[in-house]
C-alpha cells in the first residue's frame, strides 16, 4: 500500500501537538487535503501503529487507527483523523517511555534539558510496515532551532 504524506503549508510534516488539537478545532490548518480518505487495509476496520525508536524497545498500539467511524453508514476516516490518531498513539508511546532512560545518546524522551521534547515531533508520513500495520515517520525540530523540517 502506498504511503500516507501530511503536509501543512506546502511542508512535510505535520506538528503531533497541533494534529492532537483537531477533535476541538475541526481542522488542523494548512493540512493538504485534510478530506482525503487514505485506504488502510483492504481487510481490516482498524490497524496497528508500530514504533520503532532509538534506544528503546519496539512499541506498538494494535487498534491505533480506526478506518471507518462509527456511524450507521461506517465511512471512511479522513487525513486529518487519521493525523489526530497518531498523533495520539505517538503521544501515548512518549507518556509511557519518557520514564525509562533510553540507552541510544540523543534519541532520549522526556523532561530532561538534553530529551526530545513531544511538542518538537512532527509527522512526515504513515509507511506500510506489514499487513494490518503502519509506521509513522517522524522529524525531529527543536524549538530553538531555524529552519525547515
Amino acid at each position: 500500500m502506498p504511503s500516507v504524506q501530511f503536509r501543512v503549508n506546502g511542508t512535510l510534516g505535520v506538528r503531533l501537538r497541533d494534529a492532537l488539537r483537531y477533535p476541538t478545532t475541526h481542522n488542523i490548518q494548512g493540512l493538504y487535503d485534510p478530506n482525503a480518505l487514505p485506504i488502510l487495509s483492504h481487510t481490516s476496520l482498524r490497524v496497528t501503529i508500530r514504533i520503532q525508536w532509538p534506544g528503546y524497545e519496539s512499541w506498538t498500539d494494535p487498534n491505533g487507527i480506526h478506518q471507518y467511524d462509527h456511524g450507521y453508514e461506517a465511512n471512511l476516516r479522513n487525513r486529518q483523523h487519521i493525523a489526530w490518531q497518531v498523533a495520539r498513539s505517538v503521544k501515548t508511546f512518549y507518556d509511557e517511555m519518557r520514564t525509562t532512560q533510553g540507552i541510544e545518546p540523543g534519541w532520549s524522551l522526556g523532561r530532561m534539558a538534553t530529551s526530545i521534547a513531544f511538542d518538537d515531533l512532527y509527522l512526515i508520513e504513515l509507511r506500510n510496515a506489514s499487513r494490518g500495520s503502519w509506521q509513522p515517520v517522524l522529524s525531529w525540530l527543536p524549538a530553538n532551532a531555524n529552519g525547515t523540517l
